[in-house]
C-alpha cells in the first residue's frame, strides 16, 4: 500500500495530554459502542462508560464531525456521545488527562474517532492520502518550529501509525466542482500541484500569491476544466481580489468568531491563555484593526514562512478534509485566512508581542476550524472583464499585509 502525506507531518507525534478531548462531545458510532462495551466487559470501568454514554440524533449540531473533517459517510446512522466532566472532558479522561479506556484495554477499544484524530486517511486513485487536522497543537508544531515550503512523500507498505481509512462506496475517479459539475481524477491532481506552487512561490507577497490562487480557482469554475496554466498576476487582477478579500474579512460573523474562541480555547496550550481572558480575546476578534497593524503588519515577513508551510498542507487536503466541493472549499480557505488575520491580531493584543509563527500557525487553525461546515453562503469571488483604461503597474501597488487594514 502507497501512503502519501505532507513531509512536515511525517513525524508527527501525540503529545497524550488529552487536549483533543475537550470542551466538544467526542461522537460515537454505535459499532463504536458495541466493541467498547465488550472490551470493557462487566468492570467498575466498564460501568463507568455505560453511564457515560448517551445516543443523541445524528444531525445533532453538538456532535464533532465537523472538527475532524472526516467525510461524512464514514460514520454509521446511529451517533451518540461520551458526556462531558465537569471540568468539560471526556467523561472517560482520568485526572492525569489520559484515556481510561486506552490504559485499561487498548487502543483496539477506542472509537475510530479516537483512533484516526487528528489523521483523516483517504484511498485514492494515487494511493492512501493522509490528512492532517490543525486544530491539533502537535500538527501545527512543525509548522512553525521549522517551516519548509510543502513537500509530498511516499511511504510504500503503510504509514508507521495505523488508522483508519476510509473508502468511498465506489472508487474515487473524479472530483466534484460543485453540485453538479466534476473534473476527473488526474485534472484533480494538476490543480491541485499548480495551486500548492503558487502558495510556494517566495519571488510574489503571500497576498499576491492568494490574489493568482483566487484568479486560477475562479477560471477553473467559470469553464468548468483546469486551465492549461496558472494567470500571470496583474495590478488590475490583484486589486480586484484585494477589494474582495477586504470586504470578505470585514463581514466575517463577529458571534461565530468568537464562539470558536470558546470552543478551541483548550488547544491554545502553546499561549496558556487563562480562562479569564478569554472574554478579551473574543472581544479582540471584534476590535481587530488596531492591534492588526500594531503587531501583525511589521511581522508579515518573519510569518511568511509558517503562513506558506501551512496553506500548502491545506491545498492539499482540500476539499476532502472539509467534505465540501472543490471550488466552495476554495473559497472557504481565503475567508478562513482572513478570519485568521483577525484572530493573529486578537491573539497579539493579549499577548502583547509581536506576531510570531507559532500565533500565525494558531490563528491559520482557528480561521479554518471557524468555517468547518459551514452552512451559510460564501461570498464568491468573480474577476471583472478586463479593462482598456490603464492603470496602476503591480510594482505601484501594495501586496503587503497593510494593504487591507
Amino acid at each position: 500500500m502507497k501512503v502519501l502525506l505532507p513531509a512536515a507531518f511525517d513525524t508527527y507525534r501525540c503529545n497524550e495530554r488529552g487536549c483533543c478531548c475537550r470542551s466538544w462531545p467526542i461522537a460515537w458510532t454505535k459499532g463504536d459502542v458495541v466493541r467498547t462495551t465488550k472490551a470493557l466487559g462487566d468492570t467498575a470501568l466498564g460501568r463507568r462508560f455505560a453511564q457515560a454514554y448517551e445516543v443523541v440524533d445524528k444531525e445533532s449540531p453538538e456532535l464533532s464531525d465537523f472538527v475532524t473533517g472526516a467525510p461524512r459517510p464514514r460514520f454509521e446512522k446511529t451517533y451518540g456521545r461520551v458526556r462531558l466532566d465537569a471540568r468539560g472532558g471526556c467523561a472517560m479522561l482520568e485526572d492525569d488527562d489520559r484515556c481510561a479506556v486506552h490504559a485499561a484495554v487498548g487502543e483496539q477499544a477506542l472509537p475510530e474517532l479516537c483512533v484516526n484524530f487528528p489523521v483523516v486517511a483517504l484511498e485514492t486513485p494515487g494511493g492512501t492520502e493522509l490528512y492532517f487536522e490543525p486544530l491539533c497543537p502537535e500538527v501545527r508544531r512543525p509548522l512553525y518550529e521549522n517551516p519548509e515550503p510543502f513537500a509530498l512523500i511516499e511511504r510504500e507498505g503503510g504509514w508507521r501509525r495505523g488508522v483508519h481509512a476510509f473508502r468511498y462506496a465506489k472508487p474515487i475517479s473524479a472530483v466534484s466542482l460543485d453540485a453538479n459539475r466534476t473534473i476527473p481524477w488526474d485534472d484533480y491532481v494538476r490543480y491541485r500541484e499548480e495551486a500548492i506552487g503558487i502558495i510556494a512561490d517566495r519571488a510574489v507577497s503571500l497576498f499576491g500569491r492568494l490574489a493568482r490562487l483566487a484568479h486560477w480557482t475562479a477560471e477553473l469554475d467559470i469553464t468548468g476544466a483546469v486551465p492549461a496554466q496558472p494567470p500571470i498576476l496583474s495590478a488590475e487582477r490583484y486589486v480586484g481580489y484585494r477589494g474582495w478579500f477586504e470586504q470578505a474579512t470585514a463581514e466575517a460573523p463577529n458571534e461565530l468568531l468568537a464562539l470558536r474562541f470558546t470552543q478551541a480555547d483548550h488547544l491554545l496550550v502553546d499561549f496558556a491563555v487563562r480562562a479569564d481572558r478569554v472574554e478579551a480575546l473574543q472581544a479582540g476578534v471584534t476590535d481587530w484593526r488596531e492591534p492588526y497593524l500594531r503587531w501583525v503588519v511589521p511581522a508579515e515577513d518573519e510569518v511568511a514562512a509558517s503562513v506558506e508551510a501551512y496553506l500548502g498542507a491545506r491545498l492539499f487536503s482540500i476539499p476532502f478534509i472539509a467534505d465540501e466541493h472543490l471550488i466552495r472549499a476554495h473559497w472557504l480557505l481565503h475567508l478562513a485566512f482572513g478570519a485568521a488575520l483577525r484572530y493573529m491580531a486578537s491573539l497579539c493584543a493579549i499577548l502583547e508581542t509581536p506576531c510570531t509563527r507559532e500565533v500565525a500557525a494558531t490563528a491559520l487553525a482557528l480561521g479554518e476550524f471557524t468555517y468547518r461546515q459551514w452552512q451559510g453562503d460564501v461570498l464568491i469571488f468573480m474577476p471583472q472583464p478586463p479593462s482598456h483604461i490603464r492603470g496602476p503597474r503591480l510594482a505601484e501597488v501594495d501586496l503587503t499585509f497593510g494593504a487591507i487594514a
